[in-house]
């Protein structure tokens, strides 16, 4: 019964990818996550549970003392796993949830009520292109140079008035989708291989930092001057990948300096996340995740 349950569960799961796949071709890598992040969270769910819950904690405590709010707006609002949403709809009167997954936005809708909504949206803007003009090089040179001009490229405002602004996971996370999609185009087009520390040869890792970097820069500037009240940013420092052995490489995930221009800091948490548990996800090695949660306030 079991193996007959599983075998459900996965033709159930092969569907759904290739329909959104098919509908959503330019969110491919989105719903490769959304549905990969689904399908761990239900293999490691007692590994997740503390991170989940403090995540959500900490929403709680700082909306607690906020006054009743208009609109709340939720970035990378995925499935809520790990996001206090039954808090943030008994405080505002409309909430506003928005993620780049569209297989998640059933989920997330059967929990939202009356008083939600969910838009599917890449919330940089400029992911798309970017990914086009990569797409489009056909040399080395090509690559180096649209890699350097990307730097330099204009960044777009929110267009999501809010009075609480919650940024669930995607400062650290929007330079992991650019990243692999860089990788990929690499690959496939020029042949161009990642090494056993997934970094590309030393002139395409650097250009790539930069532009990782630079999209660090786009969503903190894009939650600074959103001119919402209150200010929640969860996002991870760390990745560490350990054996039995203990921890063999620690990369950092927050690329930038840890500055919201125009917020005053009120309070703030840390924690770990074993995301893939050593034996579960991978037999030969475990990722932990470095946490940090941070609210402020407008001036």
């Amino acid at each position: 019964m079991t193996i007959l349950k599983n075998l459900v569960i996965a033709c159930c799961r092969s569907v759904t990818y290739y329909y959104y796949c098919l509908r959503y071709p330019k969110y491919q890598d989105f719903v490769d996550m959304g549905i990969g992040i689904a399908a761990r969270h239900e293999r490691c769910e007692k590994y997740w549970r503390t991170h989940l819950d403090a995540s959500k904690a900490f929403q709680r405590k700082s909306i607690l003392s906020a006054p009743q709010s208009g609109t709340a707006v939720i970035l990378g609002a995925g499935r809520l796993l790990d996001v206090a949403i039954d808090e943030f709809l008994q405080k505002c009167r409309r909430v506003e949830c928005i993620d780049a997954d569209p297989s998640a936005r059933i989920s997330a809708l059967s929990r939202l009520k009356n008083g939600g909504s969910y838009l599917v949206k890449e919330i940089t803007g400029v992911l798309g292109e970017w990914t086009t003009e990569v797409n489009e090089c056909v040399t080395q040179e090509d690559v180096t140079k649209t890699l350097s001009n990307l730097v330099d490229q204009e960044w777009r405002p929110l267009t999501y008035p809010s009075d609480i602004l919650l940024s669930v996971n995607l400062l650290s996370q929007i330079p992991i989708y650019w990243r692999d999609r860089v990788h990929q185009i690499l690959k496939s087009k020029l042949s161009i291989e990642t090494d056993d520390h997934d970094k590309l040869p030393q002139v395409f890792e650097e250009l790539l930092q930069s532009t990782m970097r630079k999209l660090q820069t786009i969503h903190v500037r894009q939650i600074t001057q959103s001119e919402a009240k209150l200010l929640i940013v969860i996002y991870d420092t760390a990745f560490h990948f350990y054996t039995d052995a203990g921890v063999f490489l620690t990369e950092p995930a927050l690329l930038i300096r840890e500055e919201f221009p125009g917020y005053s800091k009120i309070d703030e948490a840390t924690w770990s996340w074993e995301i893939a548990p050593k034996g579960i996800e991978f037999a030969a090695y475990g990722v932990r995740h470095d946490v940090k949660a941070v609210v402020l306030s407008k001036g």
